[in-house]
């Protein structure tokens, strides 16, 4: 357990500005992304996996992020993902809006870890094969948090 004093326990808003602008990305786009894996950090902000790999264990280690595995009945074998801790999510939402959000949506349930994954390997399979040159790609994308406000639930 980490002790009050240490770094473990200070408030996100407290360490925001010392974190590195790609790091500051990355928990902008977990607010409503919900989950990332190494992979799929690289492919956002990082550039190469050895180095997403060692942001998202710091972020883990300053108690931003909560690691854990994902498996499911049809991926048994499952992956390592990231989530926002509560708190952070709580402090990140007060650095977003700070005099708190004019009408708040109802807090949707998530998904299952597996299915928000699966999700997002769509999204990464889209963002690898587009070709900007030729303007083929996709341009916009609405994580699952954002489209069940965005729709009603």
């Amino acid at each position: 357990r980490a002790k009050r004093a240490s770094l473990r326990c200070a408030p996100l808003g407290a360490v925001w500005d010392g974190l590195p602008w790609r790091d500051r990305q990355l928990l902008l786009w977990l607010q409503s992304g919900d989950i990332v894996t190494s992979s799929l950090a690289a492919l956002f902000v990082y550039g190469a996996l050895r180095t997403a790999q060692r942001r998202l264990a710091r972020l883990t280690e300053l108690g931003i992020l909560r690691d854990f595995w994902a498996s499911g009945a049809y991926r048994p074998r499952g992956r390592h993902a990231f989530v926002l801790r509560r708190a952070a999510r709580l402090d990140l939402d007060r650095l977003i809006w700070p005099e708190g959000r004019r009408t708040r949506a109802p807090e949707i349930p998530s998904s299952a870890a597996i299915h928000q994954l699966a999700t997002h390997d769509l999204f990464a399979a889209f963002l690898q094969a587009g070709d900007p040159e030729r303007g083929e790609g996709i341009f916009a994308w609405i994580p699952e948090r954002a489209a069940g406000r965005l729709f009603g639930g």
